[in-house]
C-alpha cells in the first residue's frame, strides 16, 4: 500500500475536499431557506397580519420553521467548512481549540435546529395553535438563543484569557 501525502487523510482526500463536502450541503441549505421563505414571501409573509390573505395563514408557521431549519442548518455547515479550512493552518494546541469549537457550535446550533421542531406536543401545534397541546414557553427558547449567541463564548473567552 502506498503512503498517505502529507495534505491528504486516511481515504486517500485532499484537505480542499472534505472542506467542499462541507460547504457543498451549505450551499444547498441556504437554497432551500431561501426558496422557502420566497414561498413565505408570496404568501404574504411581512405584511401585516390583517392585510395576509386568511386562507394562508395555517400554511406559513410550517413554512417558516421549514425555512429556519435550513437557514441554521447552513449556518452550522458553512462554519465548520470554514473550520477545516483553519485546521489546516493551525498546529498544536490551536487546533484543538478549533476542533472545541467547531464541535460546540454544531451542538448549539443542533440544538436549536432541534428546538424548532420539539417545540411543541403534539408535533403539529408547531404551525397549528388551534390543536391542544402545549408549548415551550417561547421566552425561554430566546434565553436559550441569547445564551448560546453571547453567554457561553463570554464565559469561555474569559476563563481562556484568565488562566
Amino acid at each position: 500500500m502506498g503512503r498517505i501525502a502529507p495534505h491528504q487523510n486516511v481515504l486517500g482526500l485532499g484537505h480542499e475536499h472534505i472542506e467542499r463536502a462541507a460547504d457543498g450541503p451549505s450551499q444547498l441549505s441556504l437554497l432551500i431557506s431561501a426558496s422557502t421563505t420566497s414561498a413565505c414571501v408570496t404568501l404574504g409573509y411581512g405584511l401585516n397580519a390583517y392585510d395576509m390573505p386568511k386562507e394562508n395563514l395555517p400554511k406559513m408557521p410550517f413554512i417558516a420553521v421549514f425555512a429556519g431549519f435550513f437557514s441554521v442548518l447552513s449556518a452550522a455547515w458553512s462554519k465548520t467548512s470554514f473550520g477545516l479550512t483553519l485546521l489546516r493552518l493551525c498546529q498544536g494546541w490551536t487546533k484543538w481549540l478549533i476542533w472545541f469549537i467547531i464541535v460546540t457550535v454544531n451542538l448549539i446550533l443542533g440544538t436549536a435546529m432541534l428546538l424548532m421542531w420539539v417545540k411543541c406536543h403534539p408535533f403539529a401545534k408547531i404551525w397549528d395553535d388551534r390543536i391542544d397541546g402545549w408549548c415551550i414557553d417561547p421566552k425561554k427558547i430566546v434565553t436559550f438563543y441569547q445564551w448560546s449567541a453571547g453567554e457561553f463564548p463570554k464565559r469561555i473567552v474569559r476563563r481562556g484569557c484568565h488562566n
